[in-house]
């Protein structure tokens, strides 16, 4: 099992926003989350950056991406998906309880 899912809909959003990033000297997907103690939820992010030493690095689908080693619990088997609608856009993170 892989530490995060990348739905095909999140991989080609990704691999489309990828090669600027690059460009900018930030190779990889940094996946992330904040908060989440005494009843405040979890807050998901992503970004692009460069991989620091307190960062693990991996590959999913073909994306080489980096998560800071102490949020890797809040992180493992969550599903990363895209939608985009006519109302709404935008990368969903969604918890492996709910998956």
């Amino acid at each position: 099992m892989d530490l995060i899912e990348v739905t095909p809909a999140a991989q080609a959003k990704i691999e489309a926003l990828r090669a600027a990033a690059a460009e900018q000297g930030n190779p990889y997907l940094r996946l992330g989350a904040r908060g989440g103690g005494c009843g405040v939820a979890v807050t998901y992010y992503l970004g692009f950056d460069k991989a620091e030493a307190t960062d693990q690095v991996f590959s999913v689908a073909g994306i080489d991406c980096i998560i800071n080693k102490g949020q890797l619990m809040q992180l493992q088997g969550i599903r990363l998906d895209y939608l985009e609608t006519d109302s709404e856009q935008g990368f969903q993170f969604i918890p492996a309880a709910v998956s």
